[in-house]
């Protein structure tokens, strides 16, 4: 199991997996690779894509982050949708279309009957 941390953000770039709480529940788990105090901030602040209105919103309740450092951005990506799939948290709609390879439902489909 991955371990996470929110003793001290890096200041400096690489591969980040990132949740963000409201007191006890997670309410977003991203990824960058790249800096992630600025992508906190874009977050918090409203910037930075064009859901960004949206994660505003979702941040204006953020009490605290945790983290942890991945080699590569696919092991980063990996873990993402790992801890998305374990908080379901509110704040991430769907898994990106290039990392659904990585997404396995939990109630897979039947193939018998039909409910027409």
């Amino acid at each position: 199991m991955t371990e996470f941390t929110d003793l001290s953000i890096p200041l400096g770039e690489g591969h980040y997996v990132y949740r963000a709480w409201a007191d006890d529940a997670c309410v977003y788990v991203g990824s960058t690779s790249g800096w992630l105090l600025r992508r906190i901030y874009e977050h918090k602040m409203g910037r930075g894509g064009s859901q960004s209105a949206r994660m505003k919103v979702i941040f204006e309740q953020v009490t605290r982050v945790d983290f942890a450092e991945f080699i590569d951005r696919e092991a980063a990506g990996r873990e993402e949708d790992a801890q998305i799939r374990r908080y379901q948290p509110a704040g991430n709609k769907h898994l990106r279309p290039w990392r659904k390879q990585h997404y396995r439902p939990k109630v897979q489909p039947s193939t018998q009957g039909s409910l027409l």
